[in-house]
C-alpha cells in the first residue's frame, strides 16, 4: 500500500509538470509556468527524497533534475520503502538563466533547504523545458530509516539513522545562543562558517602585475560543508569551484561568503570581501570617439556616417547640387608610457568647410571620447562638447576671415575612476593642423570650401582644471 501511494502520488507530479515544448512564451506567461514546475519539481524532490534518495552535494538546477531521473539500484530496489523508479519525466532539462537575465526570476536550489526558490538573483534556470535528448537511466543507491526486511522474519529492518555533522565538533557551543543564530535540534547554538580565505589580499600593486589569478579557499576541515559563493564588482553572485583562479583586473573588489549545506549545525558565514588596485607611474592606452546629440534649430539636416565617427550638418545643399555639405570625421589614437601631466595625441579631426543652406545647419554636437588606459585597467567615457560656428562670407575678407570653426566648449571632462587614489581630469586642446586652416588652444578654423586636419591632444592632470 505504501508503495502504490507513492507511485500514484509520482506519476500526478510528473503529469503536472506544464512543460513548453515549441515556441516562445511572454514573461508573464513564463513565470506562471516557472511557479508551477517549481511547486511540483518541489514535491517530487520530497518524494524522492522519503524513498531514499540523498541530494547532499547537489549545487545546480540540473544536478538535482538528474537525481530525480534516476532509479533505484538493483541491490536497494527491493527494500526501498517508496518508488524505486525515476520521478520526472526523462526529457525534462533545466534551461539556465543568462548574464543578459539579470533581472529575470528563476529557480534557484537552495542546497540548505533541500527545494527550488524563485529570485532574481543566483545561479538559476528562467525555465524547464521537455526536450532533453533521452539516455540510458542511472541507477543508485537508496537507503531509508525503514527498509523491508531482508535478514529476519519482521517486515521491516529497521536502524536508527544517526545525522552526521559535517564540521568539527569544536564549532558546536553550548552557551550564550545569540539572537537570531538557528539551534540544532538539542539546543545548541549553531555555529558560523568561517568567512572565505582570499589567495590575494587588499592592496595597491605594480600594474604590471595585473590581471593576477586569485583562488578563494575554507580550511579543509570544513570541507563539504557548504558551497563559496563570489561576486566581482558587485555584480552576480556565482558558484565558485575549488581551484578556479579568477582573473583580477585593476580597481576590481572581488566579495565571497561559505554558504552552509546544513543549517542545523552550521549557518553562512559573514560576506568578506577585498579590493585591488593598480599603482603605476604612467598611462598606455589608445582613444577612439563618436560623434551624438547634434543641437540646433528643428530644421537641422544631419547625419551621422562610419559608425558615428563622421558627422554632416546642411546636408540638404547636396541635392540642389552643391558637391558637399559641412562635416567632421574623428581618428582616434595609440599612446604609451604618458606621465600626468604630459600632452599627448588623442587623435585627428578632419573638418570639411562645405555649401549649407541657411536653418540646415547643426548648432552644437558632442564628441564622445573613450579612453581605454590598458595600463590602468580602466576605460573611460568622456563627453565634449563642440560648438559649430558658421562665420558670414564676405569677399573683402581674408580666408581666414571667412573660415567656418568648431569650438570646445567644455575643454575638461572629470574621470569616473580613482587612480593611484586621485581623481583625474582629461583636458583637450587643439595643434598642429594642415594647410586650409589653422587653431588656438580651443578652436580649428577652416577655410571656405576647404578641408584640413588638426591634431588633438590630451592632458591628464589631477589638478581640477579652469575653462579658458
Amino acid at each position: 500500500m505504501i508503495e502504490l501511494t507513492v507511485a500514484v502520488a509520482v506519476i500526478a507530479i510528473v503529469a503536472s509538470i506544464g512543460i513548453n515544448l515549441v515556441g516562445s512564451i511572454n514573461d508573464g506567461t513564463r513565470l506562471a509556468k516557472l511557479e508551477k514546475d517549481v511547486k511540483t519539481l518541489n514535491s517530487a524532490v520530497n518524494i524522492y527524497r522519503a524513498s531514499g534518495g540523498s541530494l547532499a552535494g547537489t549545487v545546480m538546477p540540473q544536478d538535482v533534475i538528474n537525481k530525480l531521473k534516476t532509479k533505484a539500484s538493483d541491490a536497494t530496489v527491493g527494500t526501498v520503502v517508496g518508488l524505486g523508479g525515476s520521478f520526472v519525466d526523462a526529457r525534462i532539462r533545466a534551461v539556465m538563466a543568462e548574464d543578459a537575465d539579470s533581472d529575470l526570476t528563476r529557480a534557484v536550489w537552495n542546497a540548505t533547504t533541500q527545494k527550488f526558490e524563485l529570485g532574481t538573483n543566483g545561479v538559476g534556470a528562467k525555465e524547464f523545458a521537455l526536450d532533453a535528448p533521452l539516455v540510458a537511466v542511472v541507477k543508485e543507491d537508496r537507503n531509508t530509516a525503514v527498509a523491508y526486511g531482508t535478514e529476519d522474519k519482521w517486515v521491516w529492518d529497521y536502524a536508527d539513522v544517526v545525522a552526521t555533522r559535517t564540521g568539527p565538533n569544536t564549532e558546536i557551543v553550548t552557551a550564550n545562543v545569540l539572537p537570531n543564530i538557528p539551534t540544532a535540534g538539542s539546543g545548541t547554538t549553531v555555529a558560523a562558517l568561517p568567512v572565505p580565505s582570499f589567495s590575494v589580499p587588499s592592496g595597491s600593486y605594480p600594474a604590471a602585475t595585473f590581471p593576477m589569478p586569485l583562488q578563494l579557499t575554507v580550511p579543509a576541515s570544513y570541507a563539504g560543508s557548504g558551497q563559496i559563493f563570489y561576486q566581482v564588482n558587485g555584480g552576480s553572485w556565482a558558484v565558485y569551484h575549488s581551484g578556479l583562479q579568477l582573473p583580477i583586473s585593476p580597481s576590481t573588489t572581488v566579495s565571497a561568503y561559505f554558504a552552509s549545506n546544513d543549517p542545523d549545525y552550521y549557518h553562512d558565514s559573514a560576506q568578506g570581501g577585498e579590493t585591488y588596485i593598480a599603482i603605476f607611474d604612467d598611462f598606455s592606452g589608445s582613444a577612439d570617439g563618436k560623434f551624438a546629440n547634434a543641437q540646433g534649430p528643428d530644421s537641422m539636416d544631419i547625419e551621422f556616417l562610419e559608425d558615428d565617427r563622421r558627422f554632416e550638418w546642411g546636408t540638404e545643399a547636396v541635392s540642389h547640387g552643391f558637391l558637399q555639405p559641412n562635416s567632421m570625421t574623428f581618428e582616434g589614437a595609440s599612446f604609451e608610457n604618458v606621465e600626468p601631466e604630459e600632452e599627448f595625441l588623442i587623435g585627428t579631426l578632419t573638418y570639411y568647410n562645405g555649401t549649407v543652406f541657411v536653418g540646415t545647419v547643426a548648432d552644437a554636437v558632442s564628441l564622445n571620447v573613450t579612453l581605454d588606459l590598458t595600463s590602468a585597467g580602466a576605460t573611460e567615457e568622456l563627453d565634449f562638447e563642440l560648438n559649430l560656428e558658421s562665420t558670414v562670407n564676405h569677399a573683402w575678407q581674408s580666408d581666414d576671415q571667412n573660415a567656418d570653426f568648431v569650438r570646445l566648449a567644455n575643454v575638461a571632462t572629470q574621470f569616473t575612476t580613482v587612480l593611484n587614489g586621485q581623481t583625474y581630469y582629461l583636458v583637450l586642446s587643439f595643434g598642429e593642423h594642415t594647410a586650409n586652416g589653422f587653431t588656438t588652444i580651443d578652436q580649428f578654423h577652416v577655410h571656405e570650401g576647404a578641408s584640413a586636419t588638426g591634431n588633438i591632444y590630451g592632458r591628464l592632470t589631477a589638478t581640477p582644471p579652469t575653462q579658458p
